[in-house]
């Protein structure tokens, strides 16, 4: 089984300081935060395999992320990614209610 490259791009990592500090500050939660950013890391990972399994998608929502754009879900979190050269790039993490189509 092929295994991927984890690249996660300056935007991706705004995106998940961001999630962050809204559990943290806005909820006042740093043990949820932690929580959830290692459910989150462990999910990002598991596309080290199989990351070319899930569908392609097509909606006009996921152009302004490329070419190839995927997306898996982490609790209400969609993670969209693209697979290039045995490398899994990491766009975006954002919440799956601001997604259109979905």
């Amino acid at each position: 089984m092929e295994q991927y490259q984890i690249v996660i791009g300056e935007n991706a990592k705004k995106d998940i300081v961001n999630l962050s500090n809204s559990i943290i500050y806005d909820y006042a939660s740093p043990i949820t935060a932690f929580k959830y950013l290692k459910g989150l890391y462990l999910q990002i990972n598991s596309l080290k395999y199989g990351a070319e399994s899930f569908v392609v998608r097509t909606s006009p929502f996921f152009h302004q992320y490329g070419f190839n754009v995927r997306a898996i879900s982490y609790k209400k979190m969609t993670i969209i990614y693209v697979v290039s050269n045995h490398c899994v790039y990491i766009k975006a993490v954002i919440s799956s209610a601001t997604i259109k189509g979905l």
